[in-house]
């Protein structure tokens, strides 16, 4: 039996932009540090840019149905592109109060909705949707204006979650402790 044991100094090969790099392990802890910053940056934008359309697509229905905007609908028009362009033209007095710009796709996609819609729809509720997003969006603005924080709270949510419980199962010790008959033992072949 060989000796199973043998002491040498690893170098780290790390694949970074499509290249292999050799960095130690703190360089490598830094690095993905960093990267995992840079896609918590990343996610809390697009969940930025989610909360704000859903800010924008409420907040629109909310006034077409709270101003009676739908109500152009029934205006005796030659075609139905005088009525989307009285539509439009019914959201001027309030396109100041939006964030983006309403589209002809929103005004199109708000004619769409049913009547049933219409009679149902609570603006109470709505109220209450625009508020809350409105607190999610001002605190996704704060995450990204205090990125490093979120990150370091990110990594103690994760070792919350995995660390306590989830100690290492193996054991570490030396090869000297195993006995080289056991080893045969578990090699051998039963026929």
């Amino acid at each position: 039996f060989t000796s199973c044991q043998i002491s040498f100094s690893p170098q780290t090969c790390v694949i970074v932009d499509n290249k292999p790099v050799f960095m130690t392990a703190s360089e490598i802890l830094r690095h993905s540090t960093f990267r995992t910053k840079d896609l918590l940056r990343q996610e809390l934008e697009i969940q930025l840019a989610e909360l704000e359309d859903k800010w924008h697509w409420i907040s629109l229905e909310k006034l077409f149905f709270e101003k009676r905007i739908y109500k152009q609908l029934e205006k005796d028009q030659d075609t139905w592109e005088d009525q989307v362009s009285a539509i439009e033209r019914a959201f001027d007095p309030y396109r100041k109060l939006f964030k983006k710009e309403i589209t002809r796709d929103d005004v199109l996609k708000l004619c769409e909705k049913p009547v049933r819609k219409i009679s149902k729809f609570d603006i109470k509720k709505a109220d209450e949707d625009i508020a809350n997003i409105e607190m999610n969006i001002d605190e996704t603005k704060n995450h990204l204006e205090h990125l490093t924080e979120y990150a370091i709270a990110y990594f103690r949510h994760i070792l919350e979650k995995y660390g306590k419980g989830r100690e290492r199962k193996t054991e570490i010790r030396n090869f000297e402790d195993i006995q080289a008959v056991t080893v045969a033992v578990a090699n051998e072949k039963l026929y």
